[in-house]
């Protein structure tokens, strides 16, 4: 009984019930009983949640492939890297026409504007849209 007891995790229960004899008392196999199913059930139940998990995870890493692809796909072809600089030059080249018309000497100026100043931008519309 005390190697029952002691390596109740490590035994078998349906062949180590038929390795003892027929006639040992139950109250001597109850401990021993109570702890190995406690244990059969515990590792049950820790095995679905793993085997969740590793589904859990498969369908994780399946969605992520699956917005890849999509994004991949989604996006125009590239062009050659020369056609594509060819046309970002040509707008860096060209001025920007100019929104609004300048001011007169005297109006509208504040204290330190005047002729060395900068020309403030439109703050209206989409800031990148000429990047």
């Amino acid at each position: 009984m005390l190697i029952l007891k002691e390596q109740a995790a490590a035994l078998d229960v349906v062949a180590t019930l038929e390795l003892l004899p027929t006639h040992t008392p139950m109250h001597l196999l109850t401990p021993w009983l109570t702890k190995a199913l406690q244990d059969a059930v515990h590792q049950s139940r820790h095995l679905s949640v793993t085997t969740k998990l590793y589904e859990m995870e498969n369908l994780r890493v399946k969605a992520k492939n699956a917005e890849v692809v999509q994004k991949a796909s989604a996006r125009p072809a590239r062009r050659p890297a020369a056609a594509a600089a060819a046309p970002a030059a040509q707008a860096r080249d060209e001025p920007e026409p100019a929104e609004e018309e300048p001011a007169e000497e005297g109006e509208g100026e504040e204290e330190g504007g005047g002729a060395g100043s900068l020309p403030r931008e439109s703050t209206g519309g989409d800031l990148m849209s000429g990047w």
